[in-house]
């Protein structure tokens, strides 16, 4: 990204849409948070395992899923927009400042994957607190298309690039009996 002005960094998630339960009529929030942990390959990772993320949301969507409807985006290209209709996916614009510091990473931070990793360890993504919803949403982070696409130019040339998801995926779940029955 040498010499590149940076636009924006969008989280792209697809969906699995034969997996999402509940009612879709209704508004839900994810929050994007940076992990301060690591996670490791070879580690085994369960369902109420927890990990430490840095402070402040470094990205957020309040959104109705709408886990079949296709996705319709611009895209700058030199003086004019380009309209790109994309298969069914979450879009969630990252903050500024987390975008900036992810793109003028130094050659230092991101010359191996070794390096990349210890400068960025990945994402944890969430309900937002005290947001609740009566549905479980299905995200599909292996999916073609997910990741962090990094839009940029240099003078009128606008360019894309997809950093993909790449390494450990894991579900973290707890769960809230405050009100049932049980």
């Amino acid at each position: 990204f040498k010499d590149k002005t940076l636009d924006s960094i969008v989280l792209i998630i697809p969906w699995q849409p034969a997996q999402v339960y509940g009612d879709t009529n209704q508004l839900y929030k994810l929050e994007v948070f940076e992990l301060s942990d690591s996670l490791e390959y070879d580690s085994t990772y369960y369902s109420n395992d927890t990990f430490a993320v840095k402070s402040g949301v470094i990205g957020s969507l309040e959104f109705m899923p709408k886990p079949n409807k296709k996705v319709v985006i611009q895209v700058r290209e030199a003086d004019t927009l380009k309209i790109d209709t994309l298969a069914a996916h979450l879009r969630i614009k990252l903050d500024d400042a987390f975008s900036q510091a992810f793109f003028t990473a130094d050659s230092a931070s991101t010359s191996t994957t070794a390096k990349f990793q210890q400068f960025f360890r990945g994402i944890q993504i969430r309900p937002a607190d005290g947001s609740a919803s009566a549905g479980i949403l299905s995200l599909n982070l292996r999916g073609s298309g997910a990741g962090f696409q990094v839009y940029y130019h240099k003078d009128t040339t606008y360019s894309e690039y997809t950093f993909p998801v790449a390494g450990v995926v894991t579900n973290s779940y707890e769960h809230n009996y405050e009100g049932s029955i049980l």
